[in-house]
């Protein structure tokens, strides 16, 4: 077990044992090569990567083992406007926002306490609780825009 995903395996034992899942061997390669990616990964991107390790695994399975991440909170599924639904890790204690390039797909990750502030004091103003939220910005990553 990799420490930094030490967190992960020990909540997700903990939801397998509640729920009577078997922790099988297929669903534990499926998820080291989800972690192993540090990526926003569609179920067919995941099943690719998954075959290329050899492993023999079919797309009902990979989306199963995504759907029950999803259930235990480990990872939240996000449809971007391009209709793409990627999943991607949630880490506790850790909020991010997104930066997608309209052109590739690439997804970049960014924290900013002065965005967090200012959405507070926006839905403050409007007399919201904020229980959470979520933002992403589209536009042309360096890369494509040479």
């Amino acid at each position: 077990m990799i420490e930094e995903y030490k967190w992960f395996w020990e909540a997700f034992d903990q939801y397998a044992q509640k729920n009577h899942l078997k922790n099988t061997s297929q669903r534990k390669l499926i998820i080291d090569c989800f972690l192993d990616s540090k990526a926003h990964l569609e179920a067919d991107e995941l099943y690719n990567l998954v075959k290329t390790r050899g492993i023999n695994v079919g797309l009902a399975t990979i989306y199963r083992t995504l759907n029950t991440l999803k259930a235990a909170g480990l990872v939240q599924l996000r449809l971007l406007d391009d209709n793409r639904n990627v999943y991607e890790l949630v880490e506790p204690g850790f909020h991010h926002d997104h930066i997608i390039c309209t052109q590739c797909g690439r997804i970049d990750e960014f924290s900013s306490s002065e965005i967090k502030k200012y959405q507070l004091k926006v839905a403050g103003n409007l007399g919201y609780f904020v229980k959470y939220h979520k933002l992403e910005i589209y536009g042309v990553c360096p890369a494509c825009h040479k």
